[in-house]
This record gives structure tokens, sequence and C-alpha cells, in this order.
């Protein structure tokens, strides 16, 4: 019984579930997101936004216009959207609070693709650890 009280004290790896889209909506779970206008058709590969978030049958919110261009993969760990975004040839990841559309933290510039592994994002070339609550251990480049 005592294992069952200290259970919240184990730290796991947050493991990032995709966003499977299609066309300009991305599904996960009980999440929705529409991503806007798309880029690249028939086959969108980004889209321009604004972004729009609902869980369930919630009101949708809408993102901050600072959130893109969106580009996949995108994922979701323990309410939390993590968005890659691009202008040009550098890119940035937004962690988006999915229930309020809060945008949390802004990952530095990058080169490259973004990537979710195990207890971590990886930018470019860069891994950022993310703590048990699945927020960034980086600090914010907002």
């Amino acid at each position: 019984m005592a294992a069952l009280t200290f259970a919240p004290w184990i730290v796991s790896a947050c493991d990032f579930m995709p966003v499977r889209i299609e066309g300009s909506i991305g599904k996960v779970g009980n999440v929705t997101i529409e991503l806007g206008e798309s880029i690249g058709k028939p086959t969108p590969t980004a889209w321009q936004g604004p972004m729009t978030i609902s869980i369930a049958a919630a009101p949708a919110c809408t993102v901050s216009d600072d959130v893109s261009i969106v580009e996949g993969p995108i994922a979701l760990a323990g309410g939390i959207l993590y968005v890659p975004t691009y202008s040009g040839s550098t890119s940035i990841v937004y962690a988006v609070e999915a229930k309020t559309c809060a945008v949390i933290w802004r990952s530095k510039d990058y080169e490259g693709a973004a990537a979710f592994k195990p207890g971590r994002l990886i930018t470019g070339t860069k891994a950022i650890p993310v703590d048990r609550r699945c927020r960034p251990m980086s600090r914010s480049a907002m």
C-alpha cells in the first residue's frame, strides 16, 4: 500500500502522442486542431493558421498569431501541444496549452526538423528534456 502513496513521485518519461493530420484538421485523443489555410496542395505540408484547438465538446480557443507557419510533426504530451513553425530557413517550436491556447514556451531558433522522443524534444540537433509534467526544462526564448 505504501508504494501506491509514493507513485505520483516516480519520475517517468513524458510520452509524446503524434497528432494525425488530414487536410487542415489534426486529431489526437479528444483534442481537435484546426490548422487554417494549407500550403502545398493537394497534400498540405504546412498551414498558415490561425490555429484553433477544441477538446471534446468544449468551445474552441484560438492560438496566438505568432504560432504560424505551422508544419508537422505536431505532438501532444501532458495537455501541451508541441507545434513546429518556420519562417524561411529558421524554425521554432511552441508549447501551447491545449485547454487555454496559451503559449507557455518557445524554443530558440533552429535549423532542421523537430522530433519527439520519450522525455525529450529534438530541435534540429539539440535535445531539450521535458519534466514529468511534459514541460520543457530549458528557458523559453519568449
